[in-house]
């Protein structure tokens, strides 16, 4: 009860903060850059208040701290993804590119989900760049309480009347198998579950990349295009090494037609444990 209490208080003052200084989201790719307004070089979010070009302009592209950054600037990216998120004006989008950018806007997606007390739902889609460049963009919102959520999610389990078989992803899994997986597993079960290691930003890379492929790999352009994830992470659990993704159709839309066409997937659970060792 201690470590919850002291937890919403944290929380509370991390968004404080965050309001401040969402205005100058820094754009970090490749080395570290200034937090604020550049024109004014100061650091930091009380520098709002000095800043002679504040502007009540809502970002449309928040950047993913790149190599060079450090990590407390996914804490802040976290801070501004729930803050957007929150403020009804539409999608809140996260550009990377790089496996480390990639990697921390995965941990951002899971901590804003975290401190926000509410699922952060997105999608993750490939962004063909100038030069010839890719990168990920993840379009995220916050449609529902974690109770709505935990409410369809157990709803889906009754429906199947068994757990779902939760996959592991290393830094040896290919990207394009663990999408196949993914995908022949929510055509089978209506969902899917895989288990991350938060702190390995190539086993987080990997598991972007393939929700960025999996709607190419759905049975039909409307099931594709309605694939979303939640990435759950307890960080007070005993397990918080570990985030979860759940990967399912949103409920928006119709989830009758993950079930369309049938598929002999008897033998998926050891292929599926194959493929990701």
């Amino acid at each position: 009860r201690v470590a919850q209490a002291v937890l919403n208080i944290l929380q509370a003052c991390f968004v404080a903060t965050i309001q401040l200084c969402l205005r100058f989201p820094a754009r970090v790719e490749g080395a570290m850059v200034s937090v604020g307004c550049p024109a004014c070089r100061v650091r930091g979010s009380f520098a709002l208040a000095r800043c002679r070009n504040f502007s009540n302009s809502r970002p449309s592209l928040l950047w993913s701290p790149g190599e060079l950054a450090s990590e407390e600037q996914v804490d802040r990216l976290a801070g501004k993804i729930g803050v957007l998120c929150r403020d009804g004006e539409g999608l809140c989008i996260i550009g990377a590119r790089g496996e480390v950018p990639t990697a921390r806007a995965m941990r951002a997606l899971a901590r804003a989900s975290e401190l926000g007390k509410s699922p952060i739902e997105f999608k993750a889609r490939w962004q063909e760049d100038e030069g010839g460049q890719r990168s990920i963009r993840f379009y995220a919102e916050m449609p529902y309480s974690w109770t709505e959520f935990k409410r369809r999610w157990s709803t889906l389990r009754k429906q199947l009347k068994t757990d779902l078989p939760m996959l592991s992803v290393t830094p040896h899994t290919g990207v394009h198998k663990l999408a196949t997986a993914l995908a022949s597993q929510q055509r089978q079960k209506g969902a899917a579950v895989i288990r991350l290691n938060y702190n390995n930003n190539t086993v987080m890379s990997i598991a972007a990349k393939a929700l960025a492929t999996l709607p190419h790999l759905a049975q039909s352009e409307h099931l594709g295009a309605s694939l979303v994830c939640v990435i759950r992470w307890d960080v007070l659990a005993s397990d918080a090494k570990f985030a979860y993704a759940h990967i399912f159709a949103n409920p928006e839309d119709n989830m009758d037609e993950t079930l369309v066409k049938e598929e002999d997937l008897s033998n998926f659970d050891a292929w599926a444990v194959d493929v990701i060792r």
